[in-house]
This record gives structure tokens, sequence and C-alpha cells, in this order.
């Protein structure tokens, strides 16, 4: 071979120039994984599991305490009350209510009571015994729901306004369905009663409030 084709050197022997810094960036950028169009971030996606576990959990505890505000407006139809006055009941399904509204927020509290208005009214009453617990529950929820957000006042105070409530909400529905302002001379009546039965709920709900903590 000539001198110069041997002395002339090839295109893979000559040494190319070394950068420190573009090879470190380049080793650098080979090692990082690189974002895909259209897929969320991790991060972003970890927050929705999070949330999705958290609002199921919630619903969950929604439909736990539904449920026994069912079971125990079934129980009530056979506890006797030895008062002959119509209108009178233990209201044994606040005792859910008012757990939801201790435990969870005012949302479950609506949910609990709205099945308990619903559901027990189509099982264990008529349209109209629904109607009279629509309008008593309404105004007992709306107080109950005030007065739960005080801090330090007592389930049972609670339980006993809503109780009273109740009752004058259940008259206020018969006066107008009736035409009537008679059905008011039974309040005296039923606010002493609701004072009773409001004072055994609230123990009650008091109590089983206490289990769940513990049992969260």
């Amino acid at each position: 071979a000539p001198a110069s084709r041997l002395l002339a050197p090839s295109r893979e022997s000559v040494p190319t120039r070394c950068h420190p810094e573009r090879s470190r960036e380049a080793a650098e950028s080979k090692d990082l994984p690189r974002p895909r169009r259209g897929n969320a971030p991790a991060c972003s996606t970890q927050k929705r599991s999070a949330l999705s576990v958290s609002e199921a959990r919630f619903w969950a505890r929604v439909g736990v305490l539904a449920a026994l505000a069912l079971v125990l407006g079934y129980i009530e139809t056979f506890i006797p009350l030895p008062v002959p006055v119509p209108g009178i009941k233990l209201g044994l399904g606040n005792i859910a209510v008012l757990a939801a509204l201790e435990l969870l927020d005012v949302r479950a509290g609506a949910c609990v009571a709205a099945v308990k208005v619903l559901a027990a009214g189509f099982l264990f009453g008529n349209p109209l015994m629904m109607l009279y617990s629509a309008g008593g529950t309404a105004l007992a929820f709306a107080a109950m729901a005030a007065l739960t957000r005080i801090s330090g006042l007592s389930v049972v105070l609670v339980a006993i306004v809503g109780a009273v409530l109740h009752n004058i909400g259940q008259l206020a529905v018969a006066g107008v369905i009736l035409g009537t302002s008679l059905v008011w001379w039974s309040a005296p009546v039923l606010v002493v009663a609701a004072c009773a039965t409001g004072a055994v709920t609230g123990m009650a709900a008091r109590y089983a409030i206490g289990c769940l903590k513990g049992a969260r």
C-alpha cells in the first residue's frame, strides 16, 4: 500500500474531542424517564385513587347508618307506648341520624334522614304517615344539623330539641291537611312527651356514637 494511505488516519481511528459536561448530560438524559403524551402524572393518579377510596368508605358508612335507621324503625313498631295520644313515638331512627351528624357530616345525616322517611314509610307505614314524618323530620333535622356544629353541646340536648321540633312539624302538617288549628291543642302533651322520648333517644345515641368511634 502507498505510504500516503498508511499514514492517513481512517475515520474510525480518528479520536473525537471529549466534552465531559456534554457526555454527562447525555448520560443523565438517557437515564431519565420520558413523559408519555396522553398519560396523567403518577401523583395525580394516586390522588384520584385516594379520593375514590375515601369517598367509597364515606358512602359505605352512610349505608350502614341508613340500614341501622331502618332496623330501629322496624323495632319501634313493636314497642307499645302507654300514652294514647297520636303522634307520640320514640323516634329510634334519630339515633342513626345523630350518629351520621356527629361522626360524618350534614350530607350524610341528610341521606340517612331521607332513607328513614322514605324507606320506612313505604315498608312500615302509609303515604299519609310518610307526609307527617317528612314534615317533622325536615324541621328536626335542620335544628339538629345546626346544633351539632356547636362544640361541647350534649347529644342528649340535641336529641330533645329534635324530638320537640319533630312533633311541632307533624302538627303543622296535620293543620294544613285537615284545615284546622284545633290540632295545636295537643301541642303541650306532645312537647312534654318529646322531651322524655328525646332524652331516651339522646342517651342511646350517645352510647352508639361512643361505640362507633371506638370501632373506626
